[in-house]
Formats: C-alpha cells, structure tokens, sequence
C-alpha cells in the first residue's frame, strides 16, 4: 500500500546538479515499471527558461526550469510533491516556499545538515498546514511498484535484483 507516494505523485525536485541526478534515478524507476515519468519540473533560479534533459528508456525528456515553486505548480497543475535538493543555508527557505504552495502536499528534504530548529519549524508548518515534511537528511521515499522519490533503492540493478518494481 502507498502512502506517501503512488502512482499519482507528481514532482517538482528544487536544486541544481544532484536534483538532476535524482530526476535521472527516478526515471530509472518509472520506466522499469512502465509509467511515465513524475518529475514535471524543477526549481533552480540561476537556470530558470532552460531545461534539463533526463534518459527516459532510449530517449531524453525535457523538463522545464523554473524560478520559483508558484511558477512551476502553475504551469504543472498536478504537481503535489516537492524534492528539496538545495544548499543546507537555502533549505529552509526552500522547504518553506514548498510548503506554503496550495499544490504541495508532501516535501522530502534530501538536504543535510539542516539546523535542527529549522528542520523543528519546517515540521510544526507542516504540521499546521496538514502537510507531511520528510527530512531533513532523507533518502527519500520509495513504493515498491508505484513510485520512488530520490535516490532511494539505489542502481539500477539494484531496483532489479530487490524486486522493487513489482
């Protein structure tokens, strides 16, 4: 049983290089279980109006950068989930920004050494919104057959060989 994320988790991951790597991790999973990819778009100011291209099976997608989380769930309506790849210095900002989004339901902060009375404000928001706040220091989330947040699981192989597909 999904809780935290099933086949209707739509994704926006904030960060630059190690958001793309997970993006490409997550890829991995959804064409081993044969649905289409949930990341919708990513958030990274300094790239804003480009795109970063990610393997899907034999091909790249293009998934658009954007500004801010209020851009990105504007033009991607279904996005309902937030990966935080962002520097430990911007990362309550950024979780912040993520959970004041009406879009947004769950936030997983992959982002380490997060000061704990941030990670303790980024919760009780959470909390106060009715949102849930994995992290921070998370690996991510994972169900097995339905869909991987980040780069739980681990490779390729890996997905494989642990049956996390099914």
């Amino acid at each position: 049983m999904s809780i935290l994320a099933n086949k209707d988790t739509r994704v926006v991951i904030q960060g630059g290089a190690a958001g793309v790597n997970a993006a490409r991790r997550m890829a991995e999973f959804c064409y081993l279980i044969k649905r289409p990819l949930n990341v919708e778009a990513f958030v990274y100011p300094p790239d804003a109006g480009k795109t970063n291209e990610v393997p899907y099976g034999s091909g790249l997608i293009a998934i658009p950068i954007y500004k801010t989380i209020a851009e990105a769930t504007k033009n991607h309506p279904t996005i309902n989930t937030s990966l935080v790849y962002i520097g430990a210095d911007r990362a309550m900002k950024g979780g912040m920004e993520a959970l004041d989004d009406a879009h947004i339901k769950v936030v997983s902060m992959i982002t380490e050494g997060v000061p704990e009375k941030d990670a303790k404000l980024l919760g009780a928001h959470a909390r106060k919104l009715g949102k849930v706040f994995n992290g921070p220091s998370s690996i991510g989330i994972i169900s097995a057959g339905a869909c991987r947040l980040g780069v739980i699981g681990g490779a390729f192989d890996n997905l494989v060989l642990s049956k996390l597909y099914r």
